[in-house]
């Protein structure tokens, strides 16, 4: 079963915790919309630009999916510092 996690971040250089603030039970996939402005993403610690722990999701439409057997360590935040409205399509399983 999978669990939708899109969102949008409101504002520019702010990190918002996707599904629910509920750590993923065995992975997920997270998808950046946006068509300009890349993404930051972590399940270790509050997402940041170039952040330790953080991993950039390029514009346009980069993914990123867990390796197979991943549990993630804590819940998945995501961060961006377009000015607003910033979509993310995410789902974790």
């Amino acid at each position: 079963m999978s669990i939708d996690g899109s969102t949008t971040i409101p504002a520019a250089g702010s990190a918002v915790l996707l599904f629910g603030g509920a750590k993923p039970a065995t992975g997920y996939e997270i998808c950046n919309i946006d068509e300009v402005q890349d993404l930051w993403v972590s399940d270790t610690t509050t997402a940041a630009a170039y952040g330790l722990g953080s991993l950039r999701i390029g514009a346009g439409g980069g993914t990123y999916t867990t390796p197979r057997d991943y549990r993630p360590l804590g819940p998945v935040s995501a961060f961006s510092n377009k000015s607003s409205g910033h979509k993310v399509t995410a789902r974790a399983w």
